[in-house]
């Protein structure tokens, strides 16, 4: 009995023993895991504390250096604008004095223009004078139709004159006088190209003029007669439809 008690006593505290043993693995364990995880857990709380640090380092190295950039830009800003603004004044300096120039250009022009104008025509007029031809023919385009006959028939008194130019030179002696109203020598001049230049490209016009030097004397007959023979002679000249028109009227 005592050795069935004392088995049991050992089995019993054999069974003890044993779920004691499980038990204290299992809570060292536990402790292991827990000292583990306080030691991952100081771990992760030193890396944080260290991030922090440098993040609050780094923010601040960052605001730092935003603070020197925006007082560097601002130096620049100012040193540009100061840098402008002495541009600006040169650039306004340089505009007076170009206008300056530009002025003082544009007076020499005028000058230069007014010299070569004066050139121009004291050559123009001395080349006239030159040629007695070409000096007649500038007063009559002037309108200064005495100097212009006055020369005219000194050119053909000279005998200076080519024979092709004197039906013209007669012609514009015939409508000098004939402008100036002195109708009578207007006639001696056109009746001279008629009777001895009459194949002449002036032989139509000094026909016309006739016939309206005769009207203006009052020789209606006469006017008639050599308007009619304008229209004979020379039908598809222009002159013709003018001395038509000075029949018609004359009807």
């Amino acid at each position: 009995m005592k050795i069935i008690i004392y088995i049991a006593v050992l089995l019993n505290f054999g069974c003890t023993t044993t779920e004691q043993i499980e038990r204290d693995k299992k809570i060292n364990s536990l402790s292991e895991q827990v000292g583990q995880s306080q030691k991952l857990s100081t771990d992760f709380f030193d890396r944080l504390t260290e991030l922090e640090q440098s993040l609050a380092s780094n923010t601040g190295k960052i605001e730092e250096l935003e603070h020197f950039q925006g007082q560097k830009g601002k130096d620049l800003e100012q040193e540009l604008q100061a840098n402008v603004q002495t541009l600006n004044e040169q650039m306004k300096n340089l505009n007076a004095k170009v206008e300056k120039a530009l002025a003082q250009l544009e007076e020499n022009k005028k000058f230069i223009d007014s010299i070569t104008g004066t050139l121009k025509k004291a050559g123009q007029r001395q080349q006239a004078e030159e040629n007695p031809y070409k000096h007649a023919m500038s007063e009559y385009n002037k309108g200064r139709f005495k100097q212009s006959s006055e020369l005219f028939i000194q050119l053909l008194g000279s005998n200076q004159i080519a024979k092709n130019k004197i039906p013209q030179a007669l012609h514009y002696i015939g409508l000098c006088q004939y402008r100036l109203k002195k109708n009578q020598e207007a006639l001696i001049y056109f009746s001279k190209i008629y009777a001895n230049h009459a194949s002449s490209k002036y032989a139509p016009s000094a026909l016309l003029h006739i016939g309206k030097s005769f009207k203006r004397l009052n020789k209606i007959s006469d006017a008639k007669d050599s308007f009619t023979e304008l229209v004979s002679k020379f039908p598809t000249s222009r002159h013709a439809s003018t001395a038509k028109k000075e029949l018609e009227k004359m009807k």
